[in-house]
């Protein structure tokens, strides 16, 4: 492995659905704010609060005095409990969005005939069992394809050698190159 520590430096990946996920726990979290609120309104609707502030009493409707209170200072605590959401989004996504963007590469380079090659992930990263069986697949197709390689280039050197006529080797050759064309070897 290798040892210096690998850190991503950009925390949300623009072409991933990182930043859905993270507008998806923001909706999630004020759904189950604004569920939470009236239903503890529902719950105390048939109430009187009675509260005391700057030498003043006031008696009012329980709903309404929570929703005055926690739109008076309550807005400071959804405001800093918003921030972190977010912070706490972005670190989830990050660890599950960053091997899904490497993964992609990966199979990227694969599709343009780059194989043999480490995906190195995070220490805490998910999906490190997906990117380990990549990065075998990737190595065995590089085996695979240099041990076919080596077959061609062998092929070609016993068909050289054979004693036969140069339209027969030269047929023999063509055969043997259209395996190393199907397989991007020239």
């Amino acid at each position: 492995m290798n040892s210096k520590k690998y850190k991503r430096r950009q925390y949300i990946l623009k072409n991933t659905s990182q930043p859905k996920y993270i507008f998806s726990y923001f909706i999630l979290f004020a759904t189950g704010l604004l569920l939470f609120s009236l239903l503890f309104s529902f719950m105390s609707m048939e109430t009187t609060t009675i509260t005391y502030y700057n030498n003043q009493i006031s008696i009012g409707n329980t709903p309404y005095m929570l929703m005055k209170k926690m739109l008076g200072s309550g807005w400071i605590i959804i405001v800093l409990g918003g921030g972190l959401l977010f912070v706490m989004s972005v670190m989830m996504t990050h660890r599950v969005a960053g091997p899904a963007y490497r993964i992609e590469k990966s199979l990227e380079r694969m599709l343009d005939d780059d194989f043999g090659f480490k995906i190195v992930l995070r220490k805490n990263d998910e999906m490190k069992p997906v990117a380990k069986k990549l990065e075998t697949l990737s190595f065995k197709i590089k085996w695979y394809r240099d041990d076919i390689l080596k077959h061609k280039n062998e092929f070609d050197e016993l068909i050289a050698s054979l004693n036969l006529k140069e339209e027969d080797k030269k047929k023999l050759k063509e055969k043997n190159n259209e395996l190393a064309f199907f397989l991007n070897l020239n």
